[in-house]
């Protein structure tokens, strides 16, 4: 979907691509709460991933919900820095 948006906007007039440049920030910030809420695990929503992919084949002893909620952390704060960078 977002790739399709982003080729439409190359095309586009400069109105449009502003446009597309507003969608992009608001879609980087819902991704980026998204990230935040599995980070404060709100919702045991990282243990709720652990369990979820703890049943799968190949999964290492590595993969806790320490592990999950650092990294949705991490790219949380990543996305919300490039989100303030496209404005």
């Amino acid at each position: 979907m977002f790739l399709l948006v982003t080729s439409i906007a190359l095309h586009m007039r400069p109105e449009g691509r502003v446009f597309v440049t507003w969608v992009r920030v608001a879609w980087d910030l819902v991704f980026a709460a998204v990230c935040v809420i599995v980070a404060c695990n709100l919702r045991d929503s990282a243990w709720r991933i652990h369990g979820y992919a703890a049943h799968r084949i190949g999964v290492s002893r590595l993969f806790t919900p320490t592990t999950v909620r650092i990294t949705f952390g991490v790219l949380g704060a990543i996305v919300i820095t490039e989100a303030a960078v496209r404005l």
